[in-house]
């Protein structure tokens, strides 16, 4: 039996507009101007015959189809034809769908195909085949018609591919949100954007205009707006949910609908009852999807609930692919083609495979149905835990960017499995977790969270095996040092006594190592560092005699014996440089600064630190940036330069500030000096303004500033300064040759600050920076510069 779902249309050829029945949108379409006018001119392409609309359930392929079937409805003079597949679930009923919706009578005993071919052959029509997926075996049958016919075009909408010859692909992407983090602790703007501004976003004007409609009085406000960003963005900017959500506000204010998404599938329900029923609530709409995947895909898809932020090839397969009866890498790419994963390609390291957090969600619950949650969490614990052992050693050599960024890349799973391993007693894996990466939470600006996790760890010391107590026991005393050093010396002590009894040498030297680190001068982390240099010489352990040297050159510089701290700190200087430890240079080199400017070496000292900052933006730690420009202001006053020096204390402090980094208690003396000595020589008043001048500036903004006037030959490394010369013409930022594009392209500062989301002063000083790299005058000279050096392409 042929579904009648689509209306038959008359030709009649006094019509106004060729026929059509595309149906009538009951509101306007929010956004998506782009999209249209993109989808449009694809199919007006001559070479284009056969467009495919993809992407996830609720992204909203129907309405756009529909606009684009309307946008060319008087280039297509012989009709344009909206076919509403979804009911049909029989492959062999397409075609007779398609014949019945044109009004085509099979009188003959032709083959249909026939049929439909001679009567399309010479017809300027527009088809549009909506909700293609689960009849996707009839695809081939589309191009055979295409074949046979001149004037024939095909848009299509489904959640993957067809996979047939001719096939062009228009991939349908969420709806543009607003820089908004939302969490568990509320919606905060990850930008200075005022509430105004929040509305100029697609997410945004879509849920006011549904919420307005269904309550007249309810206006976008301060109080509201920032919420009714955050409940966009907790929806992934998916239009179907973002609808759903706004028929709420009827009832509930935004306030309760975004703390109810916490379990968005629950909410996101009662659509209008004129919409078909997959499209009544989120769930069935996912569930369409998820009906169509065969056992393998099914089962994959909710293995896969058990990552946060995504994860990577490798691991999918190692957690995910027990018992499966199909190849992980084919279940994803099959999954990627159905729009139920998305493939993401960062510009470092591999790619990841991410769901919608709906989708997840919805993964979530079929694997907990399953009664195997808890096997694939376990397995995904233990998979973080191993990666977490083999990061330890790689965060001290030479392939340490590529592991502190990995770990920065897989932060939400190392917590979901530190979380598993206190909730089901498996304290082992959670210890193998901190212990490998506390380095990581030392250097990227999450000390508190390194510390809060890591005390749970303690309260369960005794839960785990002697090996496994004295790793997060020396991991947690540096870590927990920066706040507490007599708690880290008290836990590191502890970490000596059970190594000693254990009998390792290694475990031994660096718990010996970690005691030294809880006192400052004192005689007796002098003895513990001599014997943990003995044990690190006895078992070959590089990174940790460079991490001892480096440690009796504190105590020597801190001590005021200078020759004593330069000996040692070129020691771990060459042993950095061996081993390719890039931090431990760039640290080093920025501790003989400080030797040189005790001696009043500060053009020596200047000198070290352009090294060490070179190294230090290469491997990316902003807060030790930070952290050395303190140094550079403290050199720059010494030189007469207070006012530089002051706008540089200024951004330093109020980035670390912001970040919530500590500087190392041992430099902060240093610095009060250095910051005492340029507020006498500007005066308070004079101070406070170039202070504050300073705290306008970017930390990138900083570091040019800081290398004004410097030797360019001093600025980096050999590599660096090649890549400079590859990837950063003019020595400008990456943000800066952004600035420079959008000057090439016309757009004012309030413009550009539109564009990229940031302030206009922000812009003005991007600007400014941008003149001064340049040598130019006037933003003319700045646009043919940006056109010559092809940023465009970069």
């Amino acid at each position: 039996m042929v579904p009648d779902g689509n209306k038959q249309v008359e030709w009649g050829s006094d019509s106004p507009l060729p026929p059509h029945n595309l149906p009538v949108p009951p509101t306007p379409l929010v956004g998506r101007e782009h999209e249209v006018a993109a989808a449009s001119d694809l199919l007006r392409r001559e070479d284009v015959r056969l467009l495919t609309l993809t992407g996830p359930p609720g992204i909203g392929k129907t309405r756009l189809a529909a606009e684009v079937a309307t946008t060319l409805l008087t280039e297509f003079m012989h009709g344009v034809y909206f076919i509403d597949l979804s009911p049909v679930i029989d492959a062999n009923l397409v075609l007779p769908t398609v014949a019945h919706t044109l009004g085509l009578s099979q009188v003959t005993d032709r083959p249909l195909i026939e049929e439909l071919k001679d009567f399309l052959a010479n017809r300027r029509v527009l088809l549009v085949l909506d909700n293609f997926e689960q009849i996707i075996q009839a695809a081939p049958a589309l191009t055979d018609l295409l074949q046979a016919t001149f004037h024939l075009k095909i848009l299509v909408t489904s959640r993957e591919l067809l996979r047939v010859s001719g096939e062009h692909n228009f991939p349908v992407l969420p709806l543009r949100l607003p820089p908004v983090l939302a969490d568990q602790s509320g919606p905060r703007a990850l930008a200075s954007l005022p509430p105004e501004r929040l509305s100029d976003y697609e997410a945004v004007q879509l849920f006011f205009q549904r919420a307005a409609a269904l309550q007249p009085d309810f206006v976008l406000t301060p109080e509201n707006a920032l919420l009714v960003a955050g409940i966009t963005c907790r929806l992934d900017g998916l239009p179907l949910a973002i609808e759903l959500a706004a028929a709420r506000i009827r009832h509930i204010p935004p306030q309760d609908i975004y703390d109810r998404l916490e379990h968005r599938l629950r909410i996101l329900t009662g659509g209008a009852r004129d919409l078909p029923l997959r499209q009544r609530t989120l769930r069935t709409a996912i569930e369409w999807s998820y009906n169509l995947l065969d056992s393998g895909e099914r089962l994959l898809l909710a293995r896969l609930a058990v990552f946060r932020g995504g994860c990577s090839l490798e691991a999918a397969e190692v957690v995910c692919g027990d018992d499966l009866s199909i190849e992980v890498f084919d279940g994803l790419a099959s999954l990627v083609d159905k729009s139920l994963v998305q493939r993401k390609e960062p510009s470092e390291g591999e790619a990841r495979f991410v769901l919608l957090e709906m989708i997840h969600e919805y993964a979530h619950e079929q694997l907990e149905a399953s009664g195997d949650l808890d096997t694939f969490y376990r397995q995904h614990a233990v998979y973080f835990g191993e990666l977490a052992e083999r990061a330890e050693p790689e965060l001290r050599l030479a392939h340490q960017k590529y592991w502190f960024h990995l770990l920065d890349t897989e932060i939400d799973n190392l917590r979901a499995a530190l979380e598993w391993s206190l909730e089901s007693g498996d304290v082992t894996t959670g210890i193998r977790i901190m212990s490998g990466t506390f380095l990581y939470w030392i250097l990227y600006s999450r000390q508190d969270e390194g510390v809060y996790w890591t005390q749970l760890l303690l309260a369960r010391i005794d839960e785990v095996a002697q090996e496994y107590q004295i790793r997060i026991l020396r991991s947690a005393a540096p870590l927990i040092a920066y706040r507490d050093r007599e708690a880290a010396n008290r836990l590191a002590r502890r970490a000596v006594a059970i190594a000693r009894d254990y009998g390792d040498k290694r475990q031994l030297g660096w718990s010996l190592w970690a005691l030294s680190t809880t006192f400052s001068g004192d005689s007796e982390a002098e003895a513990l560092t001599q014997e943990a240099l003995v044990l690190f010489q006895e078992v070959g352990d590089e990174p940790g005699l460079g991490l001892v040297y480096n440690s009796i050159g504190e105590r020597a510089r801190l001590s005021g014996e200078d020759a004593v701290a330069r000996r040692a700190y070129e020691e771990s200087l060459a042993i950095a440089e061996r081993t390719g430890d890039t931090r431990r240079q760039y640290y080093v080199l920025f501790n003989l600064a400080f030797v040189a400017q005790h001696e009043g070496d500060h053009h020596e000292a200047i000198r070290l630190l352009l090294r060490s900052l070179a190294l230090c933006l290469d491997i990316g730690v902003q807060t030790d940036v930070a952290q050395e420009l303190l140094a550079f202001a403290g050199s720059l006053g010494a030189l007469g330069e207070p006012i530089r020096a002051a706008h540089l204390f200024g951004a330093a402090y109020t980035y670390l500030e912001h970040s919530g980094a500590m500087i190392d208690p041992s430099d902060q003396p240093e610095h009060d000096r250095n910051i005492a000595f340029v507020r006498a020589q500007l005066g308070e008043a004079a101070f406070e303004a170039a202070w504050a001048e300073g705290q306008e500036m970017t930390l990138d903004q900083a570091v040019a500033h800081a290398r004004t006037g410097s030797d360019p030959n001093l600025l980096s490394t050999p590599q660096t300064r090649h890549d400079k010369k590859s990837h950063r013409p003019g020595g400008l930022t990456r943000r800066e040759r952004e600035v420079a594009l959008l000057i090439a392209e016309g757009k004012s500062n309030r413009e550009i600050a539109d564009a990229l989301v940031i302030t206009e002063r922000t812009v003005e000083g991007h600007v400014s920076n941008i003149l001064s790299k340049l040598g130019f005058r006037s933003r003319t000279q700045v646009s043919v510069w940006a056109i010559e050096n092809r940023l465009s392409d970069r």
